[in-house]
């Protein structure tokens, strides 16, 4: 605020600025300290140096249309506001065409940054790099002393022309602000705040993408202003009025919190600017905006991520978080905006049933059972809807899904095993085995595989099959008879070939049969299990990777499965007899387990085409249910194989190694990189570690990392062995050797090659006792240092071997 009435005022005549604040501000202690701020650059005070010379030599020199800043020419003016002057330029030293927008900041703020300071700031706001930020290529001062900073150009308007078109539905602006959400959010994450949004530095492009302009400008000022002295400092910060937070219009420095006061006041913006402020739950977006705006950050959402997930609730049908909800509210909700159903029974029966449910609703808080809580309600419905039992369990079907879609597992088990045992009453016996594979899929979903085969058995039982054939009557049965053998059949130590085979042709029968009778999740299911079933049995004797299986307990028992095994076994120990060492395994499933679901897990790649993603890179694993930034799935361990499913079909990581509580490396089976994973964010986070030249004198490491150079290219294993002496470097790799120079500063680790000249530098990110993770400090791509040879020739050949069959 204090900022916005100087920039203001100063515009002024000096006899109009008095009655002007008095005006803008009835508090007479913000009043003061403008008057104050006028004063001093009126007396030609400043930090550092006179701002009136400032301002009458920027006016006799101020850049216009047709004059050259930097290697730019301005072309256009495309603005003014209160931190300067923004201009369109085109590259005019013949390097590339490109346009840019320069802002000529002003004179008014030259005296809180001198050049360094602007070149340094502007260097990390180049490296803020999201969809939705406006890039910053380059800052500067010119001979003149005009200080200036070149950004991208947007072809586009104002994001409140957007909010004000009645062609634009309410929908379609919460996504917009969505996108705006994810680039403060991503801001803040890399520890910065914008200070000072509103829909003036908010551009919508052309082609309908959010670009966030000025961010750091604000940090860049507010910045500086802090390390000035207390008799120096002038107490303002770049704001405007009308979205500023009242810490803000206090005097304090912008945080996390301002910014998400302006968000919620930009939010109120949209709401307010819809041609028709009647859509339905206005209410739920009221409360939002409620509770971004509070007086007390503590009262406040502590993130924007929370606001932007309260937003997608609502988006998707749910209630927000932020507006307190009534029964009623919630269960019309979740019948009209996420289950919409065509109202075909009239306005009487439509009045039954609403009554029906508000009395159920009040009986809710009086029932202390859930199984008689369920049971009562089910019992009303059929007395005014004269339910068969079918209808109640296709009630009881739907109901136990929406349970299970909310992570209340035990009360969607509990109705999926009522309709099995209800089979002997049931008309359409569908419902039974539909509700029995879905409670196969929950009990693997809970790591409860051992409950299979008991609790499921007599359902299997009572599978009715074709004539002459081993294929179940209807499309429903055979889906569970897969589940079950599936469920079963890998999980057993006994498995053997004769039922992978069976196994094998039911699942093309039913493909053949049954393909137009699945739904498509169903169909996604069916084709990711033939596939499993077949890498599953595709084991090679060269394939060192797979886990060391143990022998059969009896010579008679040893078939064609099983001396598969014993060749593996073998091939393992030939290996160790090499090495003279004890044979490495993969980690078993209750081991991969713990390391997941120890802490939040974060990963990345050693490919380079896949960095641009790992912005989101953070995922937690509990329970058979993995949640990332905006997604959810299931997952499932099973030996050294970790399977994903987040509704687009499965995917599998084979895991290579992990250490429970730090590290882990795996190889998705789709693209066969190889994965790092860590309970920290080592890759986009600033605690590097530092190297240490005791762990690298006269020792030997293994340096696997990814050769390919560029995004679009195949992965390409590679592992170089290093041997360190005190100054000089041995690399061996496939016979050639290099000799190079090497010294260590802090986290960086340089090894100086003469031929071709050039150098190479790793950071040391993290590490346990077994390895040590590095990024290249040029393409940020990250890679391991192995210590133990036979370690990092069991990960190398893994790796490689994994991704020859992909």
């Amino acid at each position: 605020m204090i900022y916005d009435l100087f920039t203001r005022s100063m515009a002024l005549p000096e006899g109009d600025r008095a009655d002007f604040l008095q005006a803008q501000c009835a508090d007479e202690n913000i009043i003061e300290r403008v008057m104050a701020l006028i004063n001093a650059d009126v007396d030609g005070f400043t930090l550092s140096g006179n701002v009136k010379n400032d301002v009458e030599q920027f006016h006799q020199h101020s850049p216009k249309i047709g004059d050259v800043v930097s290697v730019f020419r301005l072309t256009n003016c495309l603005g003014n506001g209160g931190m300067g002057t923004v201009f369109q330029a085109q590259r005019i030293d013949g390097s590339f065409d490109q346009t840019v927008a320069i802002k000529i900041i002003s004179p008014h703020l030259y005296h809180f940054f001198d050049a360094q300071h602007l070149n340094t700031e502007a260097n990390f706001m180049a490296k803020l790099s999201h969809n939705n930020i406006c890039s910053v290529f380059d800052a500067g001062i010119t001979d003149e002393g005009t200080h200036f900073i070149v950004m991208e150009y947007i072809e586009g308007q104002s994001v409140d022309h957007f909010f004000d078109h009645g062609g634009n539905s309410i929908t379609d602006k919460l996504n917009k602000f969505i996108d705006l959400c994810e680039a403060v959010n991503f801001a803040h994450q890399k520890h910065v705040v914008h200070g000072d949004l509103k829909p003036a530095n908010i551009l919508l492009k052309n082609n309908g993408q959010i670009k966030v302009l000025d961010f750091g400008i604000s940090h860049l000022i507010n910045e500086q202003n802090a390390l000035v002295t207390n008799q120096e400092r002038i107490p303002f910060h770049a704001m405007t009025t009308q979205y500023a937070s009242p810490e803000l219009t206090n005097g304090d420095k912008p945080t996390v919190y301002s910014d998400v006061y302006a968000l919620g006041k930009i939010l109120a913006a949209l709401i307010a600017h819809s041609p028709n402020r009647r859509f339905q739950y206005l209410s739920e977006l009221e409360a939002i905006v409620l509770r971004a705006t509070a007086h007390s950050v503590t009262n406040r959402y502590a993130s924007v991520s929370e606001m932007r997930s309260d937003i997608q609730l609502y988006l998707r049908g749910y209630v927000a978080d932020a507006y307190r909800a009534n029964h009623l509210y919630r269960l019309r909700k979740f019948a009209l905006k996420r289950y919409p159903i065509a109202v075909t029974s009239g306005v009487v029966f439509m009045v039954v049933c609403s009554l029906l449910i508000i009395n159920l609703f009040n009986q809710h808080n009086d029932l202390q059972h859930e199984k008689y809580q369920t049971d009562v309600m089910l019992e009303k419905f059929s007395l005014v809807l004269d339910l068969d039992y079918n209808a109640k369990s296709d009630v009881e079907m739907s109901l136990a899904n929406n349970y299970e879609s909310r992570d209340k597992n035990a009360k969607a088990e509990v109705l999926f095993r009522k309709i099995i045992t209800r089979f002997d009453l049931l008309a359409d016996k569908d419902v039974a085995f539909d509700a029995g594979s879905k409670l196969i899929k929950l009990l693997i979903k809970t790591q409860r595989f051992s409950l299979i085969e008991a609790t499921l058995r007599p359902l299997k039982d009572r599978l009715q099959f074709n004539a002459n054939s081993l294929l179940p009557l209807t499309a429903s049965q055979a889906m569970f008879y897969h589940f079950f053998i599936n469920s079963t059949y890998h999980r057993s130590k006994n498995n053997n070939q004769a039922v992978f085979e069976f196994h094998s042709q039911l699942l093309q029968e039913i493909k053949e049969s049954y393909w137009q009778a699945l739904t498509n999740k169903q169909r996604v299911e069916l084709v990711f299990s033939m596939k499993y079933n077949h890498a599953g049995q595709a084991v090679s004797d060269s394939s060192a990777y797979y886990p060391a299986f143990e022998p059969s307990t009896s010579s008679a028992d040893v078939g064609q499965v099983d001396k598969l095994k014993q060749s593996i076994k073998q091939y393992l120990s030939r290996e160790d007899k090499k090495t003279n060492t004890a044979p490495i395994k993969l980690p078993d499933a209750q081991r991969i387990i713990k390391f997941l679901e120890y802490s939040g897990l974060y990963w990345s790649s050693t490919h380079q085409e896949h960095m641009d993603y790992e912005h989101n890179n953070y995922a937690a694993f509990a329970g058979g249910v993995i949640k990332s930034q905006g997604h959810a799935g299931l997952y499932q361990v099973d030996g050294n194989t970790l399977t994903m499913d987040f509704g687009e079909g499965a995917e599998g990581d084979s895991i290579l190694y992990v250490d429970e509580k730090t590290l882990g490396l795996s190889v998705p089976t789709v693209d066969g990189d190889l994965t790092i994973m860590a309970h920290k964010n080592f890759l986009n986070g600033d605690n590097n570690e530092n190297w240490r030249e005791a762990e690298l004198v006269n020792s030997t490491w293994y340096h696997i990392f990814d050769n390919s150079h560029r995004p679009n290219h195949t992965v390409q294993p590679a592992m170089v062995r290093i041997d360190f002496t005190q100054s000089v470097a041995d690399l061996t790799n496939a016979g050639n050797q290099l000799k190079t120079r090497w010294h260590i500063k802090a986290e960086q680790l340089t090894l100086d090659f003469s031929t071709p000249k050039s150098s190479l530098t790793l950071i040391k990110t993290a590490h346990n006792d077994d390895l040590i993770i590095v990024k290249n400090n040029e393409a940020n791509v990250p890679s391991i240092f192995v210590k133990d040879e036979h370690l990092a020739n069991f990960i190398f050949n893994a790796w490689r071997d994994i991704n020859s069959k992909i």
